[in-house]
Parts: structure tokens; sequence; C-alpha cells
């Protein structure tokens, strides 16, 4: 039985594959990208083809989609996919190849999680076809460029590294330029900012699962990807929901001596994400540029520094209000009960909890917490909080440069689930 053949049975959405040449056998690495209304789309496609190779075969899967029930796209994505083709006949080698497919997906569920299920599934029966469970499946967005070693060290990295199944990218927003107006480059500075305070917060407070979770920016082996059930078709958040679910497998690390660099741009195809929050940020929404109280992370920190004490509970523990408020609702003593008769040991339980207290969970909490009694506060004044540099020079630093120190802190740190 191949590697993959539980998962055909019970998860694939299409039946049958849509790339109709064989793969080679030296097939390593398979990028995915889906494209709907991307002008852009052959920016990403430079941005691959000048990478440096791998030593292996590497394809580049394209999906043009649409959902089937907006005619008036129709005309505009055939022809993007017969320019497409065109160029990928000019421009693919031996070592790498491009893919060009058309697919009209049905409205109930088109978005951008279904588009990405059926390439990563795609990536998947090929992969199943040379018997190559190890094979890199690669998850980047049409509007995103990535740096020359991108394929070589995604490659190096898992080769280097045979523990790890799944791993987040490390990416960067373009901050100034002539392509977006002023304030969409100040917009994407702060939702960027907002999304490093948040990881950094999580980090701070011990969490094990603290990495970021975009869409256009992290791999997984084809075998780590049947084994969790595959992607979701959600319309958005499909990239948060499906990296969470890896992570509770293990095997998940970083891979930052290479980088991905998403589009600053307007959207309104879905309700979050960077296109959302660009957009609501320009029209001038408070929703990011007031962020999560750092006393939540601090709450956290406590508690799960006190998790191992409940394996005994010889003794009475006490955790902060608002925490015990929330785990209440989810019948917490049931929760730690039920971990303590499964857990062969104090590590096992204290795992076990922290699978429970999921990413989904923690976001679940923190949310609450702000709901109920804390007050979200300023961006610039939350992320100081993490600054490990408390000299007063940080805190006359603007919002870009705060978000340069974020990103070096966490291009330059190691963090990884065994």
């Amino acid at each position: 039985m191949s590697f993959a053949a539980r998962y055909f049975e019970r998860y694939v959405y299409l039946k049958n594959g849509i790339v109709e040449s064989e793969p080679d056998y030296d097939t390593s690495i398979i990028v995915t990208v889906p494209a709907y209304r991307e002008d852009k789309l052959l920016y990403t496609l430079e941005s691959i083809r000048k990478c440096i190779l791998p030593p292996v075969v590497t394809e580049i899967l394209i999906l043009i989609n649409y959902p089937a029930s907006e005619e008036a796209l129709a005309d505009y994505h055939y022809r993007q996919y017969n320019q497409l083709c065109e160029w990928a006949k000019k421009f693919s080698t031996f070592s790498l190849r491009f893919y060009p497919l058309l697919y009209a997906l049905p409205s109930s569920d088109a978005g951008v999680g279904l588009a990405r299920k059926i390439l990563m599934d795609e990536a998947v029966r090929r992969f199943e076809k040379i018997n190559k469970p190890d094979g890199i499946i690669v998850s980047l967005d049409a509007d995103s460029t990535c740096e020359q070693n991108y394929l070589l060290d995604i490659f190096n990295f898992f080769n280097h590294q045979p523990h790890i199944h799944t791993c987040s990218i490390y990416f960067e927003h373009p901050l100034d330029g002539d392509e977006y107006s002023p304030d969409i480059y100040e917009a994407i500075a702060i939702y960027e900012l907002y999304l490093r305070y948040y990881v950094e917060g999580l980090r701070y407070a011990g969490f094990p699962f603290a990495f970021h979770t975009i869409g256009s920016a992290f791999a997984v082996k084809a075998s780590a990807y049947v084994k969790q059930g595959g992607m979701n078709r959600r319309k958005a958040g499909e990239d948060f929901y499906f990296l969470n679910k890896m992570m509770l497998l293990g095997g998940y690390g970083e891979l930052n001596s290479t980088a991905v660099y998403p589009a600053p741009r307007l959207s309104n195809r879905v309700p979050f994400g960077t296109g959302a929050a660009i957009n609501k940020i320009t029209s001038g929404s408070d929703e990011y540029l007031y962020t999560w109280n750092p006393q939540v992370f601090f709450i956290l920190k406590d508690f799960f520094t006190a998790l191992s004490a409940f394996y005994t509970a010889d003794r009475p523990i006490t955790y902060h209000a608002l925490l015990k408020s929330f785990l209440e609702q989810y019948h917490w003593s049931d929760v730690v009960e039920q971990a303590r008769k499964n857990a062969r040991n104090e590590q096992s339980f204290v795992k076990r909890l922290f699978h429970w207290f999921d990413g989904l969970k923690v976001l679940q909490f923190i949310r609450f917490a702000h709901q109920h009694g804390l007050d979200r506060i300023h961006i610039r004044e939350a992320s100081l909080e993490f600054l490990v540099d408390t000299s007063n020079h940080v805190y006359h630093l603007n919002l870009k440069e705060i978000l340069q120190y974020y990103r070096e802190k966490q291009r330059h740190t190691t963090f990884c689930i065994n």
C-alpha cells in the first residue's frame, strides 16, 4: 500500500490528477501557487526562475482558479492561462518545470483554501507515483517573490534535518518603494509588527507552538501532509488552521536562511489576512493599531509555567481569574483528569495539555480576556514590552524601527518542536 492510499480514499478533493505529464523520479520539491485575479503572477514565477536550483527536479504547479459562477472572470483567466502556457514552454527546463493549470471552483467552496488543497493534493499524488513520501510540498502565493536561495535552502533544510516534517519560512513585506502609496507601506508596517508582536508574546509566555502561519511561506513533507488529513477548504484562515494542525504532529521548525516577500496590497476577497488588514488600516480602522495587551502574555506565562503542577494535584493551583473563567467554559478539570489518566509521565502529561490548549485555544483566550477586562493598547507601546534593549533610546523608535528589531530577532532565533 502506498503512503497516501488512505488519504486518497478519505480526504482527497479531486479523484483524478490534473497534471497530464508523469513526474520525473528525481522530483523532490513541488511548489504550489494558487492564482485568482493575479495580474502580477509572472513576477512571482520569474522570481522562482531566477533561484539557485537544488540537485533535484523541482516542479511549480500554478492553479489559475475562479468561482464557476463568475462568468465575467472566465475570459480573463483563460487568456492568462494560455499566456502562461506559452511562458512555461519557453522557460521550463529539465530541473525546473512549470505546470499551469486552470480550474473553475464550485461557487459554494471557491476560495484560497480549496485552491491550496487541490494543488497540495496534486503534489501528493505526484510524489505517490514515484514513491517519495519525503517529497517537499511548498506553499507560495501568486503575489509573492522569493530570495535567490529559496529553493536550494528549502531542499537543504529538510535534507539535513530528517526529523523536520513542516516549516514556516521567514517573510518580510516591502516597507517602501514606488509600487504602492505611502499609506499602504505604513499600513503593512503596522500589520507585520502586529503579527510579529503576537508571535513574540507567545514565545515569551513559553507556548511551544509560537510560529508564524503565513500561507505564502511554509513547506511540508508529503507524508506529514497526508498523516494530518491535508489542507482544509476554508475561504480564509486556511493557513492558520492547517499549520496549527501540523504543529501538533511535531517535527516543526523555522527556515530563516531565505525569505519570501508577500505584496502589501489591498484586498476585499477575504475577511482577514494581509489584504483585508491593509484595507482596514488605510480605511481608518484601529483594529491592528491597537493590539493585545502584554498582560495577557504574562498571564499565559504564569499558567504555562505551572502546568506540570496539575500532574500530581497535591496542592491548590492558582491562576488568573480571567483564565479561570475561560477554562471553566471548557470543563478544565475534566481535561486535566483525562490527560492525567492517559499520560505515561509528567512530560507526557504537559504535552497532552498543550495539545488541548493549542494555537486556536490560545487565540480564543486572548480574545476572551480582552472582551472581559483587558484593554487593547497601541501597537508601539505593546511591542516595546518585548524589546531586549530597555535603554531610553528604544522609546524614541518609530514603528518601522521597532519592526526591524523584531525582524532581526526572529530571523536569528531558531524555534522548533521536536
